[in-house]
């Protein structure tokens, strides 16, 4: 094999490596988990929205309270989305007794071999106070 036979293979094969690379681009689902860390069965509006404003998820959920071991109730929306990395999202999350919070996430793991996007919201309380508040967590790239 002479020499330009020999690097053409490499650059083939640099290519084709490369190309393989650029499927972490494309689109894959997101899931979101809502929990209850409170002693009260909690009612939640919950609405996620697209950056430029197309909602994608909006339902109403009834959470029972956390359970006799502390351990979190906790609702599961698998795939409710499809997104690509650097996708951006919008929460805005409402109790029935009017406590309300918002926050956003941005898709990064997408195509990570063992990743998966989790978008949480949990809802929690002060213990000396009973007040009830909002926490917010993703999945991070590992």
């Amino acid at each position: 094999m002479d020499r330009r036979t020999a690097l053409a293979m490499i650059s083939t094969g640099v290519t084709a490596w490369g190309a393989g690379c650029l499927s972490i681009d494309r689109a894959g689902p997101v899931d979101f988990q809502l929990m209850n860390v409170t002693g009260e069965t909690q009612h939640v509006a919950v609405t996620i929205s697209e950056h430029d404003g197309k909602t994608v998820l909006s339902e109403s959920y009834e959470v029972g309270e956390r359970k006799p071991n502390g351990e979190a109730t906790v609702i599961r929306e698998e795939k409710f989305v499809e997104a690509r990395n650097d996708d951006r999202f919008a929460i805005d999350v409402e109790l029935s007794s009017g406590e309300s919070a918002e926050s956003g996430f941005q898709v990064m793991c997408m195509g990570r071999d063992n990743a998966m996007e989790l978008f949480v919201a949990e809802i929690r309380e002060y213990p000396e106070k009973g007040d009830t508040y909002f926490e917010f967590e993703q999945s991070v790239c590992g």
